[in-house]
């Protein structure tokens, strides 16, 4: 494999990893909502129901610890 190549794919490993752990906090946060599906089926929605996890509100519970 050439050096291009195995730099291109490290990073693209990176952004995926980013964008995953992204997304995650987005759902503790109650910013989005998954849709039912798994792999490559996999949805999120806006959430536009209910309220979103606050912490100046000492809405704390759905949170992990950092």
């Amino acid at each position: 494999m050439t050096d291009w190549l195995r730099c291109f794919l490290d990073n693209l490993q990176r952004a995926v990893d980013t964008a995953l752990r992204d997304i995650n906090e987005l759902l503790v946060w109650r910013v989005l909502r998954k849709i039912p599906g798994d792999g490559r089926s996999t949805a999120y929605r806006l959430n536009t129901r209910g309220r979103l996890a606050d912490h100046r509100e000492g809405d704390s519970s759905s949170l992990t610890s950092q």
